[in-house]
């Protein structure tokens, strides 16, 4: 999945210091300690192999929205501002305003949910969900299922506060809201409630 990150879909390369110097102690074959850093791990030709190059179908793969009437109008919902930031125990639905492109260039529109806060000592999920009316009829293979954040129990008690990024400009493309200036974002909580601090839209820089 590296490979293909970094090869095939051009994704940056990581440039945080205390990640790249991050370490793990194995044993040799003489069962010496052997110290080996992530940084050293990211290039596989030093790790002494390297992957076939072999068509990936998953790659270009992509979901179709379920067929359903477009609607004329979102229904309503409050704003991120209204609502943030707030313990997601029930469902939120909030109406997102979308950032307005400068210039000529592509940029991929990212969705983010701010502050995402929990015990990680607890099981975490909720959904999320864009331009769904009716989130119990959309199934996760539907396009207005966006993802789920989740996290597993591990560790001691410690508060984590993190964010959760979905690329949405094909989804608004399928969905044929590509001209929406704004957009419905729903939460859907599957687990112990967490705090979220707020929902917004930005370029990705």
């Amino acid at each position: 999945m590296w490979t293909i990150w970094q090869n095939i879909l051009g994704g940056s390369p990581f440039t945080d210091k205390d990640w790249l110097n991050a370490y793990f102690i194995f044993y040799n074959e003489e069962a010496n300690p052997v110290r080996v850093r992530v940084k050293d791990c990211l290039d596989t030709t030093k790790l002494g192999y390297q992957y076939e190059d072999v068509y990936i179908p998953w790659l270009d793969g992509s979901v179709k929205p379920k067929p359903r009437a477009k609607a004329k109008t979102l229904p309503s919902a409050p704003d991120p501002a209204q609502v943030f930031p707030t313990t997601l125990d029930k469902p939120i639905s909030v109406i997102v305003k979308r950032p307005k492109k400068s210039g000529t260039g592509s940029s991929e529109e990212i969705l983010i949910i701010e502050g995402i806060e929990y015990d990680k000592r607890n099981y975490v999920k909720f959904n999320v969900f864009i331009n769904e009316d009716n989130v119990n009829a959309s199934r996760p293979n539907n396009t207005e299922f966006l993802g789920s954040f989740s996290n597993l129990p591990h560790g001691h008690r410690m508060t984590v506060k993190t964010n959760k990024k979905f690329r949405i400009s094909q989804v608004l493309e399928e969905l044929g809201a590509r001209d929406y200036d704004k957009v419905l974002v729903t939460l859907i909580p599957k687990s112990s409630p967490v705090k979220i601090n707020g929902i917004k839209i930005e370029f990705d820089s």
